[in-house]
């Protein structure tokens, strides 16, 4: 794991909101923490933002003063810093405490997550960039990070990677015959032959337990396998990925969302992968990522993978960029002056 030596030994909280139970429950920390200041105008919160960690903000209870609420708005969505009104942080001040340090770039802190890649055609690159994604976070963090499958005939992942194990083995023979490791990822392929012997209860035990020992757990699934039916409720984000020039993918999309809909998933996310330039295909969808066409995508560089990592950790993604800028207090001031 990456030393945290240098990220700062308490956090930095500011409150624009009357909501004084907020204020008594940053007593649950468990971390070093300080009131940096309070505001009570758009103005006054924008003048304590620099430095800040942590936001909380009623809008309601704001004076408008020096910049409207809707430009302050879009500065705190863009700068980073996790921001919440008073009743959402009330409801888990620890997760939010868990939030502001991931956003430090303290990563021994950042929350646990399952994410998906799915689609119901193949050869879309669900496959490529759920080992990007992978490879991506072990290099930012050194963090623990698992890729698995779920496929009816052969499995990419050992394809891709040359890890010969299975699901199958792992439950059955316990971790050496079936979880293997590859650039830094354990990589845990499927035999569905093979793994729809066992009992339904032992593979979700299994899996639940892997998701548990891993920082990111991503799946490479085609939707609805059987098998992911047992732990779909564990996938905290699903995105949903179709290819530009292929136009059985598009109309694929419509389809797929209002399957999750209908299984209540938690969150999901329109993927364009493949884009190429005057490629017309996506008209009438609104994906919130597109990914160029990349020649030697199936290096694993992270290139790919980091782009989707900004959606899957905001906030730390966006400090660890906004910490690297030769003048990192020149962020803000941009935001302002649009």
């Amino acid at each position: 794991m990456k030393s945290n030596k240098d990220h700062k030994s308490e956090l930095r909280v500011v409150v624009a909101s009357r909501n004084l139970e907020a204020l008594r429950a940053l007593r649950l920390f468990t971390v070093p923490h300080d009131v940096a200041g309070e505001a009570m105008t758009t103005g006054g919160l924008y003048r304590l933002l620099p430095g800040a960690d942590l936001v909380l903000v009623d809008a309601e209870d704001l004076l408008e003063s020096e910049i409207s609420h809707q430009t302050l708005a879009r500065i705190l969505r863009e700068s980073g810093i996790p921001a919440t009104p008073s009743a959402a942080f009330l409801d888990s001040p620890l997760s939010w405490q868990e939030r502001a340090l991931a956003a430090t770039g303290s990563v021994e802190h950042l929350p646990r997550r399952c994410v998906a890649f799915t689609s119901l055609s193949g050869g879309v690159g669900k496959t490529t960039l759920a080992l990007d994604t992978a490879v991506a976070f072990a290099r930012a963090t050194g963090l623990p990070v698992l890729v698995t499958e779920f496929c009816h005939g052969a499995s990419a992942l050992t394809a891709l990677t040359g890890v010969e194990g299975s699901l199958y083995d792992a439950v059955t023979q316990g971790h050496p015959s079936g979880l293997g490791t590859w650039q830094g990822v354990s990589v845990l392929p499927m035999d569905f032959t093979m793994v729809r012997l066992i009992p339904e209860v032992q593979v979700r035990a299994y899996l639940e337990a892997q998701i548990k020992s891993h920082v990111l757990t991503v799946f490479d699934a085609h939707y609805m396998h059987s098998v992911l039916a047992r732990v779909e409720h564990l996938v905290d984000e699903w995105f949903v990925v179709f290819a530009g020039g292929r136009p059985d993918t598009v109309a694929d999309v419509p389809v797929l969302q209002e399957k999750l809909a209908e299984r209540k998933a938690r969150s999901t996310r329109l993927v364009l992968n493949q884009k190429r330039l005057g490629d017309g295909l996506a008209s009438g969808l609104d994906p919130e990522i597109s990914l160029p066409w990349a020649d030697g995508a199936d290096h694993f560089d992270g290139r790919l993978g980091a782009r989707l990592l900004e959606a899957i950790y905001p906030t730390f993604a966006t400090r660890r960029k906004r910490n690297a800028s030769p003048r990192p207090g020149l962020g803000l001031a941009r935001l302002f002056a649009r």
